[in-house]
């Protein structure tokens, strides 16, 4: 029965008492977390850690949730800060959300393109496996907001929120990704018909 709760309807319920829906929104959410976490800091031990502690940020949080908002992005923007928090005690070089910043304008930000997504346009499981490695060689900063849209299926405003930054700064950024994205498929002589 839990699965058919929303999250905001489990959020609601543990706050009156209810333990297992925390279990169940924790279940529910590990793995988006984690492969989310993994973008920013690795996968493995250091990915499972920041999880955890997420998790445990949110938990201790959750009495301030507003549940007239979303519960997935909240946890996401916390999962990206405890990242963030992460990489600072690590000390880590790793660019962040901000890399690519500083990027000349190139009028891509300006760019309509009519064409179906690339997304859209897979068919196959294995034109979707090789897209997926396409964005996940992209650097960063367009692999995360690509998966973040895509693959979690977060709006544009959510990821804005979730990274923390200006909805036009992410519509730019999921602009030139796709751009990038359709030159390497472009490349790719498996995607490309003879």
């Amino acid at each position: 029965m839990q699965n058919d709760l929303s999250d905001e309807q489990l959020v609601s319920l543990y706050l009156g008492g209810d333990e297992v829906s925390l279990q169940s929104l924790v279940r529910r959410h590990t793995t988006g977390v984690y492969n989310f976490v993994s973008q920013l800091v690795g996968y493995g031990q250091n990915a499972e850690d920041v999880v955890q502690e997420a998790f445990i940020k949110a938990w201790k949080n959750l009495k301030k949730f507003n549940l007239d908002k979303k519960f997935k992005p909240w946890l996401y923007r916390i999962a990206r800060n405890s990242a963030i928090d992460f990489l600072r005690q690590q000390k880590s070089t790793i660019p962040l959300v901000n890399a690519y910043d500083d990027e000349e304008k190139d009028g891509a930000d300006y760019l309509v393109d009519p064409a179906p997504l690339p997304l859209e346009q897979a068919i196959s499981s294995e034109t979707k496996e090789i897209i997926q490695k396409l964005i996940h060689s992209l650097p960063q900063i367009y692999s995360l907001v690509l998966k973040l849209y895509y693959l979690e299926e977060f709006s544009l405003p959510e990821i804005a929120e979730i990274l923390d930054e200006s909805i036009d700064t992410v519509k730019s950024k999921h602009r030139r990704a796709l751009i990038k994205l359709r030159k390497l498929i472009s490349e790719d002589s498996k995607l490309v018909p003879n």
